[in-house]
């Protein structure tokens, strides 16, 4: 209880104690003394009632008034919108521009300034009819500056004050996922069509001319079967492909020994590397090199590496195969790298190299069984694995494809139960 409500409490016993005592000095008779009690309860009921009390606290007296909330106005709301926003008055003056908007545009300070600062006019028209229309409208647009760029403009009145909100979307992103899925199922499609025809026309001359010609029939017998195949390729790595891609945000937590996935696949493609006429020369470390990953996806990616290298190498060559450990940015990391003896790729096809369907000479890629989704297989793998894949190449010097990926201590083995 605080000392307030002690002294409300007890300050007509006090008053009339003090009262009595008083009455008795003075005139030495009971009734006067009870009434002097009575007066002095009453003084004291009175003076420390709520409202009417002299003896308020000096923390009370002191207290700062509780602070008034500050409106929150149109301004602070643009600021925290995740696009660009622009809030332009009725005389074509930019009022606001949130961070995002002034780095769109490239406005130093864009409040006070007209809106034709912008400079882009299909924008500028929209805001116009807004101001003197009060009609909303929505514009898709870009701005070179920016470079590609997509955006999607939402351009509303706001009440009857003649201003015009501006939202302004970025749609890039989305706009290049969907020129991505369209160029690949045109890619995907026309890859398919030629075997297609292929084996159609195959079948249409066996079912024909060529039906009692044994020697006609065994040689498209031949070709439909290679035509199979081929088309047989292109479908598990369109399947290989769309299940890395399903997977691209699941990071693999499956302790793996790196130099025996990797001894596995040379000595699987050793047949494939005799039948070229090339040479297998791998170097690897003899302590185990683990690292959290898919055994599969892992073994593809250095199988689809080492089998390009073979088939552009050359007849005759050797292919250079090694895994070694090193440490980048205070981490330890595995490298594998393949090198062949090839002709080399020209500068101006290295960015482009894990694009799918990609492909620098078309004609040796499908004489040698490539479907153009290899390298794009592969750099989806390494990505998943939170690696990296570089290419590095000359021309007259050949190629190297280079995976890096963070390994693993024992201690994390440990964790995982891995003994």
């Amino acid at each position: 209880m605080s000392l307030r409500s002690y002294l409300e409490a007890l300050a007509p016993v006090l008053c009339a104690a003090g009262g009595g005592a008083g009455a008795h000095l003075l005139w030495q008779t009971s009734s006067l003394t009870a009434a002097g009690a009575v007066l002095g309860a009453a003084a004291g009921v009175v003076l420390l009632s709520p409202g009417t009390s002299r003896f308020e606290p000096m923390g009370d007296r002191d207290a700062a008034p509780p602070p008034v909330p500050r409106v929150v106005g149109l301004q602070d709301l643009l600021d925290t919108l995740p696009d660009a926003s622009l809030l332009v008055s009725a005389d074509r003056t930019i009022r606001h521009a949130n961070a995002q908007a002034v780095e769109l545009f490239g406005l130093p300070e864009a409040a006070g300034l007209p809106v034709s600062t912008i400079r882009v006019r299909r924008l500028l028209d929209q805001i116009s009819e807004a101001v003197q229309e009060q009609a909303a409208s929505t514009l898709e647009f870009s701005i070179t500056r920016a470079g590609d760029t997509h955006l999607l403009g939402h351009i509303r009145p706001v009440g009857e004050t003649g201003d015009v909100l501006i939202v302004i979307a970025d749609r890039t992103l989305e706009r290049k996922s969907a020129e991505t899925h369209r160029d690949f199922v045109a890619n995907a499609s026309h890859e398919l069509k030629t075997p297609l025809a292929a084996v159609s026309g195959i079948i249409e001359t066996l079912l024909g001319h060529a039906k009692n010609d044994p020697a006609a029939t065994e040689r498209f017998l031949d070709l439909l079967s290679k035509q199979t195949e081929r088309m047989t390729r292109l479908i598990q790595d369109l399947l290989s492909l769309n299940r890395v891609e399903l997977n691209a945000r699941v990071l693999p937590d499956e302790p793996v020994e790196l130099t025996g996935v990797l001894s596995e696949v040379v000595d699987t493609l050793r047949s494939i590397a005799d039948v070229w006429d090339v040479e297998l020369a791998t170097a690897m470390p003899e302590t185990p090199v683990r690292a959290l990953a898919d055994r599969d996806e892992i073994g593809q990616l250095f199988r689809n590496l080492i089998d390009n290298a073979i088939k552009y190498g050359g007849k005759g060559s050797t292919v250079e195969i090694a895994l070694k450990v090193d440490v980048l940015d205070g981490a330890e990391i595995a490298k594998i790298s393949v090198r062949d003896q090839g002709p080399g790729i020209e500068r101006e096809h290295l960015p482009r190299l894990t694009e799918r369907f990609y492909r620098i000479n078309v004609k040796h890629s499908r004489e040698t069984g490539g479907t153009g989704l290899g390298l794009a297989i592969c750099k989806h793998i390494a990505n998943r694995h939170r690696g990296r894949l570089e290419v590095r190449s000359q021309l007259g010097e050949g190629s190297q494809f280079t995976l890096i990926i963070p390994t693993i201590v024992e201690d994390i083995l440990v964790d995982s139960g891995d003994t």
